[in-house]
């Protein structure tokens, strides 16, 4: 078996074999892949009703609201904050030279006092997978890699992200869709 490919900040965006999972049409951004798996964080599915999310992290006064995004279906009530590396505290892992991870909640407090990143993404629980359980996914046509972009992460709306990235590889899953096409 040839070497793994370390995924480690590209985009897995999913496939529309996916559909009908918590990951339709999501793009994850994957901060940590080695032999114990990988671990990533979906950057495009607002969560519903998140003042109650905002209140319960201390993060009734902040303004404007930003926006809280499902991470992925583990650990949904821990906290991750993407961020560009203009900051960092204990905890905070450095995913590329421009991005990294944080899970430390201090980080909540400072963007708070404008001591934060600049620019950040606030999500709740992430995407994880077992060892190799990612490379079979991969081998299954479950997900598209795209090297990681900033503008992506921070500049792009949720809404046109998936979309956006198809176009960057070149293809329009949308003509898939529906379509399992397995014989």
């Amino acid at each position: 078996m040839g070497k793994n490919k370390n995924l480690k900040n590209h985009f897995l965006i999913t496939t529309p074999q996916l559909n009908d999972s918590v990951f339709d049409k999501g793009i994850i951004y994957l901060c940590e892949h080695n032999n114990d798996g990988a671990m990533g964080i979906m950057l495009n599915k607002p969560i519903p009703n998140i003042e109650t999310i905002l209140s319960k992290f201390d993060l009734k006064n902040i303004s404007p609201k930003p926006n809280i995004y499902l991470g992925g279906p583990v650990d949904v009530n821990k906290g991750f904050v993407i961020h560009e590396n203009d900051y960092e505290i204990n905890g905070t892992l450095e995913v590329s030279k421009k991005v990294s991870l944080t899970s430390n909640l201090k980080i909540v407090s400072d963007i708070l006092k404008g001591n934060g990143p600049n620019k950040f993404r606030f999500a709740l629980g992430y995407s994880g997978w077992g060892p190799g359980q990612l490379e079979e996914e991969l081998k299954q046509g479950n997900w598209l890699i795209l090297p990681a972009d900033q503008s992506l992460i921070f500049s792009t709306p949720s809404n046109v992200m998936w979309d956006t990235a198809c176009q960057k590889l070149g293809i329009n899953l949308n003509d898939f869709a529906g379509q399992a096409g397995i014989s």
